[in-house]
């Protein structure tokens, strides 16, 4: 699919073109996905689920944060560390 940006690129431009894209993907029938569609799936699913997009999570000493929306993880302490291309970093 290709689609064409017909406005500057900004932070809002950026979260309205990756929400449609994830709410495509969580759409489609699971049948007719890829493989890579298929290891998406969780993370797009939940990136819609509403809230805060980075949620902690509890693992004993290993605790941690973790964004909903690419499924990067860093420590409690560390600053975050999203996946390259991640909206929630823009």
């Amino acid at each position: 699919m290709s689609t064409t940006l017909d406005r500057p690129l900004t932070r809002a431009a950026w979260m309205q073109y990756a929400l449609m894209r994830i709410r495509e993907l969580v759409d489609k029938p699971r049948s007719e996905m890829t493989d890579a569609e298929l290891a998406v799936y969780t993370l797009a699913n939940n990136a819609l689920t509403g809230g805060d997009p980075v949620v902690p999570l509890a693992d004993g000493e290993n605790a941690s944060r973790m964004c909903r929306v690419c499924g990067e993880r860093w420590g409690l302490k560390s600053p975050a560390a999203h996946h390259l291309g991640c909206p929630v970093t823009a």
